[in-house]
């Protein structure tokens, strides 16, 4: 009952903006930014826990004057309301949240650097769900010079914004640019903490060895990942999109039929995180697709046709981020 409450609450859209009691002393505001990013933390591995923690953590802050964490917590929501939208095009539950965060934002005196970094960090990200790579490009490097400029190099934060520009040269089919935005994330998330991320940055490296033709690469780091993400894990986001990723990657390399099958048995047991009912729904469907394709063979049964033609209407209706032409060659 209470993750359907928390769901509600999320889907209603932002909370009115609370008046302080008081000013959050120094120590208080250590403890909301701790507790903003348990609760990032926390919705990493279950976004509805960590949704609840949030909006439940943001009214206290609110009542001490912590505006700062407030205002986290509203771009968070914001980046969840565009993960969790698996069609094209504008989202306008997270513009609301982004609209909420900026007015509580206005209230925080000397906002963080990361902080002040998200609003062209959630628009950037808003621009790659619009398919609009050139903006998402420019909103995100000024989201990077922000946090790099106060030398904050090596947090989750900056890690993110470099894998969203990765994302922004890979489906743009630039792979110079792609190579050199993963050369910059892999730098900055050496030994820095964000271990978390650092399947992102084996996913990409596999993506670039495929998209040039370095098809032992992709096995090889397909079974690293593999072998570190699935063996007696429960199961996560995390092992999903490797799961998803690089599953088809491998299978269009040697043994397609039993990548496809192994897949399919991994999309069963991760269904709670809906793998075609989010952003990346497009990228997933289009490289499942063509995993079947390769399974199918010369002469495809009608069984698998239909896969196809139902893949294919995912892809078509989600974000465009099955549109690099690494995702389809072959």
């Amino acid at each position: 009952m209470r993750r359907v409450s928390a769901a509600a609450a999320f889907l209603a859209g932002p909370r009115p903006i609370g008046s302080a009691r008081r000013r959050a002393d120094r120590a208080e505001q250590r403890l909301a930014d701790v507790q903003v990013r348990l609760g990032i933390l926390v919705s990493y591995f279950d976004a509805l826990e960590g949704m609840d923690w949030l909006r439940r953590a943001q009214v206290g802050f609110e009542r001490v004057g912590a505006y700062e964490a407030a205002a986290w917590c509203d771009f968070v929501f914001a980046h969840t309301a565009l993960f969790a939208s698996a069609q094209r095009g504008r989202v306008p539950l997270a513009e609301r949240y982004l609209v909420a965060a900026e007015r509580r934002l206005g209230r925080v005196e000397a906002p963080s650097p990361n902080l002040a970094a998200m609003p062209e960090f959630v628009r950037g990200a808003a621009a790659l769900h619009r398919g609009a790579w050139s903006e998402a490009r420019e909103r995100l490097v000024r989201a990077l010079e922000a946090i790099e400029g106060e030398g904050m190099e090596g947090t989750v934060d900056h890690t993110m914004v470099l894998s969203r520009l990765f994302q922004s040269a890979w489906f743009a089919d630039d792979l110079a640019e792609a190579a050199r935005w993963l050369a910059h994330m892999r730098e900055a998330a050496r030994g820095r903490g964000a271990a978390p991320l650092r399947h992102h940055l084996e996913l990409g490296r596999m993506l670039l060895r495929e998209a040039t033709g370095q098809r032992a690469a992709v096995t090889d780091i397909g079974e690293r990942l593999l072998a570190r993400m699935v063996r007696g894990q429960r199961p996560t986001f995390a092992r999903m999109q490797v799961l998803a990723t690089a599953l088809p990657l491998m299978g269009a390399v040697e043994r397609p039929a039993e990548r496809l099958a192994q897949l399919r048995a991994g999309l069963v047991e991760h269904r709670r995180f809906r793998p075609f009912g989010i952003v990346y729904a497009g990228q997933f469907a289009a490289l499942q697709a063509r995993l079947v394709v390769y399974a199918a063979g010369a002469r495809p049964e009608e069984r698998a046709l239909r896969e196809v033609r139902r893949l294919v209407r995912i892809a078509r209706k989600a974000p465009p981020f099955h549109t690099s032409m690494a995702v389809w060659k072959g």
